[in-house]
C-alpha cells in the first residue's frame, strides 16, 4: 500500500514537472510567435501556470521530494549534484537567450551580427560564474536556485510581452518555430527517457541516439511546416545547400563543443551542456537567417561541410584510438575474443566505452563502472545488471570425456532396452502361438466326441 502511494506521488510530481516545463518553454514561445494564446486560452493563463510552477518549486524545496529522477526538470534538479544543477541553470538561461535571439533576429535583422553573437554567448558564462561563486563564497544552493528561478521568470515575462513582431510576412514561419520549440523543450524530458531505454536495446550511448533523433526530426519538421504553409518556393530556396549548412552546423557545434570540453574548456570547469547550448544558439540564429528568405551563401555551406568532415573524422579516429588503447592494455592472447564490449547506458554520469571481463572492473576515463558484475555458487550463477534487475541461470559443469561417457552410456541403455523389448515381444508371440495351438487341439477333440 505504501509503495502504491509513493508511486502515485511520483506520478503527481512528474505531471507537475511537465506543467512547469510547458509554462517555461512551449507556452511563452506560442504567445510570442502566434501573438495570441493557443487553444483559445486567455492571456492570463500563463500567469496561472507560472503560479503553479512557483508552488511546485517551493513545495519541492520544503518537502525535499522528487519523483522525476531521470530528467533534468525544475523539480528533480533540486536534489541533483552540483554539476547537474549547473547544467540546468544553463538550460534555463539558454532558453531565455535562445528565444531572445530568435525574436531579435526576426525583429531586428539589420543590426550587426556581433551584437547577437555576444548576447548568445551570455549563457556560456553563467554556469562558470555560478560555480566560482559557489566555491569561494559558499552561497547556499537554495539562494542560487531562487535567484535563478526569479531571473528566468522575469526573462520569460520580458520575452512574452516584448517579442511581438507585428509583421505578417515574418510570422508565416511561426509553425516551424513552434514545432522546433516543442521538440527542444520536451526533448529534455521525453527523449532522455526514450533514448535511455532504446540505447539499452541497441547498445548505443543515449547521447548518440539523441543526436540521431534530432538530425532526423528537424528536417521532417521543416518539410511539414512548409507543406502546411504551402510555401514550396521558400523550401526550394533552401535546397541541398541549406540542408548541408544546417546539419553541418548542428553536428559540428555538438562535436566542436565536445572537443573543447575534452581539451581547454574542460579545465576551466564549464559543463559540456553549456558549451553545446551556446554554440547551438548560434546555429539557431544562422538558421533564422536561412528561413527568413536568405539562402546560405558559399561560406556557410563550406563551414557546414568542413565541420561535418572535421568532427566526424576526429571522433572516429578518437574512438578507434581509445578502443585500440584499451584492447592493448587488456591484451590476453588466450581468451582475447571473450571480452564483451558494452556501451554506457546512462546519460551524463559516465562516458565512453567500457570493456569488462567477467568478475572484474576496468578503469576508463578515470572512473570505475561496474556495468556487469557476476558471481557464481556451485551450479548457480547470478548476473547483476546496472538497472537493478537480477537474472539467474543454471550452469552445468561437465568435461568432454564425461559427456562422451554419458552419451555412450545412454546409447548402451537404449540398445539394451530395445533388445529387451524385442525379446519380450518374441516371448509374447510364442505364448500367443501356443495358446492358438492349444485352442485348435481342444476344438478338434470336441469335434471327434460329437
Amino acid at each position: 500500500m505504501a509503495e502504491k502511494k509513493n508511486k502515485m506521488g511520483d506520478n503527481l510530481w512528474f505531471l507537475l514537472g511537465c506543467i512547469v516545463q510547458f509554462s517555461l518553454g512551449v507556452y511563452p514561445t506560442l504567445l510570442v510567435y502566434v501573438q495570441r494564446p493557443p487553444f483559445f486560452l486567455p492571456t492570463w493563463s500563463i500567469l496561472l501556470l507560472g503560479a503553479i510552477a512557483a508552488i511546485v518549486v517551493v513545495v519541492s524545496v520544503v518537502t525535499k521530494k522528487s519523483g522525476f529522477k531521470q530528467c533534468f526538470d525544475i523539480i528533480g534538479i533540486f536534489h541533483k549534484p552540483l554539476k547537474q544543477q549547473l547544467q540546468f541553470y544553463t538550460y534555463v538561461f539558454s532558453w531565455i537567450g535562445g528565444n531572445a535571439a530568435n525574436i531579435y533576429a526576426l525583429k531586428y535583422t539589420t543590426h550587426p551580427e556581433w551584437v547577437q553573437g555576444v548576447m548568445l554567448l551570455v549563457p556560456f558564462f553563467v554556469p562558470i560564474l555560478t560555480k566560482i561563486t559557489d566555491r569561494k563564497h559558499k552561497i547556499p544552493k537554495v539562494w542560487i536556485l531562487t535567484v535563478t528561478f526569479i531571473v528566468a521568470t522575469l526573462g520569460s515575462v520580458m520575452v512574452i510581452y516584448g517579442g511581438h513582431t507585428n509583421d505578417q510576412e515574418k510570422d508565416k514561419y511561426a509553425w516551424l518555430t513552434i514545432l522546433l520549440s516543442v521538440y527542444s523543450t520536451f526533448s529534455a524530458a521525453v527523449f532522455f527517457v526514450f533514448t535511455a531505454r532504446m540505447s539499452r536495446i541497441f547498445k548505443l550511448k543515449p547521447s548518440s541516439m539523441l543526436i540521431g533523433i534530432k538530425l532526423f526530426f528537424i528536417p521532417v519538421c521543416t518539410i511539414m511546416t512548409f507543406a502546411l504553409r504551402e510555401d514550396w518556393d521558400t523550401y526550394r530556396s533552401l535546397n541541398v545547400k541549406g540542408l548541408i549548412a544546417f546539419l553541418g552546423i548542428c553536428v559540428g557545434t555538438h562535436c566542436f563543443a565536445r572537443i573543447l570540453q575534452l581539451t581547454v574548456i574542460g579545465k576551466v570547469g564549464a559543463p559540456k551542456y553549456s558549451i553545446v547550448q551556446s554554440l547551438r544558439l548560434i546555429a539557431n540564429l544562422i538558421f533564422n537567417y536561412i528561413i527568413l528568405g536568405k539562402p546560405p551563401n558559399g561560406w556557410i555551406v563550406y563551414v557546414g561541410a568542413a565541420l561535418i568532415i572535421v568532427s566526424v573524422t576526429f571522433f572516429l579516429s578518437m574512438r578507434i584510438f581509445l578502443k585500440y588503447r584499451e584492447l592493448i592494455s587488456m591484451w590476453d592472447p588466450e581468451n582475447f575474443f571473450d571480452y564483451p564490449l558494452y556501451f554506457s547506458t546512462t546519460f551524463d554520469e559516465y562516458s565512453g566505452n567500457v570493456l569488462i571481463k567477467t568478475g572484474e572492473k576496468k578503469q576508463l576515463n578515470g572512473m570505475y563502472k561496474p556495468l556487469l558484475s557476476t558471481s557464481s555458487d556451485d551450479d548457480q550463477g547470478s548476473t547483476n545488471i546496472m538497472d537493478g534487475k537480477k537474472l539467474t541461470f543454471d550452469i552445468k559443469v561437465s568435461s568432454d570425456d564425461h559427456n562422451e561417457s554419458e552419451d555412450n552410456g545412454n546409447d548402451e541403455n537404449q540398445i539394451k532396452n530395445k533388445n529387451e523389448n524385442e525379446n519380450k515381444n518374441e516371448d509374447q508371440n510364442e505364448n500367443k502361438n501356443k495358446n492358438e495351438n492349444k485352442n485348435e487341439i481342444q476344438s478338434e477333440s470336441t469335434g471327434e466326441e460329437n
